[in-house]
């Protein structure tokens, strides 16, 4: 029989008990609970003593499960004070990124073949170092011609065609969401600004009347875009970070380290859920998408509601109070309760991870990794 824990909830609040450590708690005990409900509950009529052993049985299962639904209840507004939702903060800063697009052909003509060249004009801060972006018109990246500071693109389309197509898309590479978590674009168009040939270092050049010079004013979106990045692809955790035959905790703590780290001290707010998955097919591949995987079975471990994360002192493995241990304690509960067979196909921990924004305006995920897996046989300690 599973007896209800040993302290009240308001004892474990005060022993500095979270909401994470309650879910551990809850999730650990859930199973018992559940099995000593299911095979005592079937044993119970109208005509049955309430001093019998199935009803006494029954009476303590529920009793342990209000004590850790009590508890979960009065760690909640210590997560969260003054808001059921997602902390965050805001930012410090805009960064200005100002540069010009400018459109021609190859040889001066129409039949040319398109060139663009992206030149920026200035950055601030200054110590912000960006890359220049690249232009895609219609799928095509472009043959980039020259340096990395000012680029010009060369493109298999003739410029004739290009302004038959209006839509430009520029790309930032290597630009990092969690650093640069919002954005806004404004755009003005010009023309005429430059009808004599050469580079305005020519000393030919002539500069065109101003009065000739046709600009529009700057058209923007009324308000700033919170990207997101949603990857259904699989991602092995143990190719990603260390490789095989090391244990849970250090998986978990180099993985969420590689994603996460900015700065000691800083705080990033996650949500988690975890499954274990096998294949009844060897056809099964892990890395691909949810919905081109078949004949597979998922059996859900744990879900973590948005919860904020203390960069290094919760991915600290050698820390049983720390984030990684708690949660790497859920999954080794549940496999040590449930001991699923050596034999499945493709066995795995599956994780669904979303990482929400730290902007004040926005409470949304920016980045969705849904097919974040660890291979069971990769684990040394399991």
């Amino acid at each position: 029989n599973r007896q209800p824990p040993p302290a009240t909830a308001s004892a474990m609040m005060a022993g500095g008990r979270s909401l994470l450590e309650e879910l551990a708690t809850f999730l650990y005990h859930y199973p018992a609970i559940q099995a000593e409900l299911v095979a005592n509950l079937s044993l119970i009529t109208a005509q049955t003593a309430p001093d019998d052993a199935a009803v006494l049985a029954a009476e303590r299962a529920m009793n342990a499960f209000v004590t850790l639904v009590i508890a979960l209840s009065e760690a909640w507004p210590y997560w969260a004070p003054g808001q059921n939702s997602v902390t965050t903060v805001e930012l410090v800063g805009d960064i200005h990124f100002d540069l010009t697009l400018e459109e021609g052909s190859q040889d001066d003509t129409d039949d040319g073949l398109l060139e663009i060249e992206v030149a920026p004009i200035a950055i601030d801060p200054a110590e912000i170092v960006l890359a220049t972006p690249k232009v895609e018109v219609s799928g095509d990246l472009g043959a980039n011609l020259s340096g990395t500071d000012v680029a010009r693109y060369q493109y298999g389309l003739t410029f004739k065609q290009a302004k038959g197509i209006t839509e430009r898309t520029l790309i930032l590479e290597d630009l990092n969401i969690l650093d640069y978590q919002n954005a806004i674009m404004k755009i003005s168009v010009s023309r005429n600004e430059q009808l004599s040939p050469g580079e305005p270092t020519d000393p030919d050049f002539t500069t065109t009347n101003p009065d000739f010079i046709y600009r529009t004013s700057e058209i923007q979106f009324p308000n700033h875009l919170v990207p997101l990045l949603d990857n259904e692809i699989g991602i092995d955790m143990a190719e990603e970070v260390l490789g095989e035959n090391q244990p849970l905790e250090a998986y978990l703590s180099k993985f969420l380290e590689k994603l996460l780290f900015r700065q000691e001290g800083d705080v990033q707010t996650l949500k988690l859920s975890c499954s274990y998955v096998y294949s009844i097919h060897p056809s099964g591949d892990p890395d691909l998408a949810a919905e081109e995987r078949t004949f597979e079975i998922a059996l859900p471990i744990l879900l973590i509601p948005p919860y904020e994360v203390q960069i290094r002192a919760d991915l600290d493995p050698s820390d049983p109070a720390s984030f990684v241990s708690i949660l790497a304690g859920g999954i080794r509960s549940w496999y040590a309760n449930h001991l699923p067979a050596d034999g499945n196909l493709n066995e795995r921990f599956l994780f669904d991870l979303a990482v929400f924004s730290k902007m004040n305006a926005s409470k949304l995920p920016i980045l969705r990794l849904r097919n974040v897996y660890l291979r069971r046989d990769s684990v040394s300690d399991l």
